[in-house]
C-alpha cells in the first residue's frame, strides 16, 4: 500500500496510490494521514479500501509530507562507513543520535528553505522509517512491529556549521522527496 497527502500547505488530505499507479484521493474516508491512522488496525481499515471507487486526484494537486502531526524527527548520524570515511570522521561505537526540528518536514517537490549564510550545504538520500505505535525498550526482534511504513527522505545539512561551530543537527534541515534532490531547491 502506498499512502501520500496532497493538497495545499495545511490542507492537505490523504491519498493511496490505485494498482495503476492512480493517485486516489481518500479524504472521505480518511480525512489525513495522522499518527492516529498509523496503528496496524487503521492502516488494515485503510488497506482495505477499494481504492477504484475513490476519486482521482488532480495531478497537478502538491504532494504533502507523508504524515501530518509527527511529533518527532530523530536521525542517525554517521550511519554507514563509506559517509563516516567520506568525512574523515571514527566510526561510532553507538549510533550517533540526534532530533531534527519537525518543521524540517515537507513534501517532495516544496522549495528547501537554506538560512541565510550557509555557504557548504550537503544532502544525503535517506530511508525514513515510519514508526506507528508507541516503542519503549523495544528488543531488535519486536522493532518491525512498530513500523508503519517508509518513504525516501533528502536530509540536507549544512557542514561547516556542523564541522567548525560544533553544530549537532539544529540547523540541518530534512526533507521528504520522492525522486528529486534539494539541491538547486
Amino acid at each position: 500500500m502506498k499512502l501520500f497527502r496532497h493538497g495545499a500547505v495545511g490542507c492537505e488530505r490523504a491519498g493511496a496510490l490505485d494498482n495503476r499507479g492512480a493517485k486516489r484521493d481518500l479524504s472521505l474516508l480518511v480525512p489525513d494521514i495522522t499518527p492516529d491512522w498509523l496503528s496496524p488496525e487503521k492502516l488494515r481499515a485503510i488497506a482495505a479500501i477499494d481504492l477504484e471507487k475513490m476519486p482521482v486526484a488532480a495531478e497537478v494537486e502538491r504532494v504533502g509530507a507523508p504524515v501530518a502531526g509527527v511529533r518527532q524527527f530523530i536521525a542517525i548520524g554517521l550511519n554507514y562507513r563509506k559517509h563516516a570515511a567520506e568525512s574523515g570522521m571514527p566510526i561510532p561505537k553507538d549510533p550517533l543520535v540526534f532530533n531534527k526540528a519537525i518543521t524540517c518536514i515537507q513534501g517532495p517537490d516544496d522549495d528547501v528553505v537554506v538560512p541565510e549564510g550557509c555557504d557548504k550545504v550537503d544532502w544525503e538520500a535517506e530511508l525514513a522509517f515510519v514508526v506507528g505505535t508507541e516503542a519503549r525498550r523495544v528488543s531488535p526482534e519486536n522493532a518491525l512491529s512498530h513500523i508503519a511504513g517508509y518513504c525516501l527522505a533528502d536530509d540536507v545539512s549544512e557542514r561547516d556549521w556542523q564541522a567548525n561551530r560544533r553544530g549537532s543537527g539544529s540547523r540541518a534541515r530534512a526533507s521528504t522527496r520522492s525522486g528529486r534532490s534539494a539541491r538547486g531547491s
